[in-house]
């Protein structure tokens, strides 16, 4: 195929997500047809540094010995967009240049990519991207605003309560409100980083400590015993679900 999507994906981040991001790209790119695109690899550090082309790709093999980057290429361009320090990422296109790429995939987990911080900057710079946009996205991350969402399209969800670091809380009224299994989540974290499931006082207080390590207040919730799925819908004016998928822990006991 001559003129191939010119395709950018960006991974990593300074999230405690970090790895998991690594590990999602690199399905993403086995799975990416690559008579199709031309892939310009992106990589974020854990110290914010862009890593383009060339670049990304030995970060992505680095950190993943057995990473799949066949068919990603180095566009010379895309060199332009990243400084070396990460202070001034994309600051050419800020500045007029055109881009090199077709379009973006955030394959992101967590803050910064995940959040409404990447998806803004990109619509600023006029890059188009692939998922939710800065609102959905920073909504989405936040556990407290997305139920809050949620309750207003008449969904049923768990009784909650949200603690504030630095502030004081007793375990005793948390556990006459919500009643032992309790979930503890930090509220602005993903793939159930800091999140524990107690059945006692104790436990209790040692979750509570755990999820405040990645955030800075926490959402405590009754459990529901029950069956998970997850329903992916895109598209907006047309909006189409995709086939409904189970979730089923093989080892854990939550995903």
């Amino acid at each position: 195929m001559k003129n191939k999507i010119k395709l950018a994906i960006i991974f990593g981040g300074k999230s405690q997500e970090h790895e998991i991001s690594l590990k999602s790209s690199q399905e993403v790119i086995k799975a990416l047809d690559k008579e199709r695109y031309g892939i310009t690899l992106i990589a974020i550090t854990k110290e914010g540094k862009w890593l383009v082309g060339e670049k990304g790709q030995e970060y992505l093999q680095l950190n993943l010995p057995n990473a799949e980057t066949e068919g990603g290429v180095a566009i010379k361009q895309a060199q332009t967009l990243a400084s070396s320090d990460g202070e001034n990422g994309l600051s050419k296109l800020s500045d007029g240049e055109k881009s090199p790429f077709d379009i973006v995939l955030p394959i992101g987990h967590g803050a910064f990519l995940e959040d409404g911080k990447l998806q803004g900057m990109l619509e600023m710079l006029g890059l188009p991207y692939v998922f939710s946009g800065t609102l959905a996205s920073a909504l989405a991350m936040n556990k407290q605003k997305t139920k809050l969402v949620a309750k207003s399209a008449g969904l049923k969800v768990a009784k909650e309560i949200v603690l504030k670091k630095g502030k004081k809380y007793f375990e005793k009224k948390i556990i006459a409100k919500l009643n032992f299994p309790i979930v503890i989540k930090p509220i602005e974290s993903g793939s159930s980083v800091g999140m524990s499931i107690v059945k006692s006082e104790e436990a209790l207080t040692a979750g509570i400590e755990k999820a405040f390590e990645y955030s800075e207040e926490v959402m405590l919730e009754q459990f529901i015993s029950g069956r998970e799925f997850t329903v992916a819908v895109f598209g907006n004016k047309k909006p189409k679900a995709l086939p409904v998928i189970e979730i089923i822990p093989k080892t854990s006991e939550f995903f």
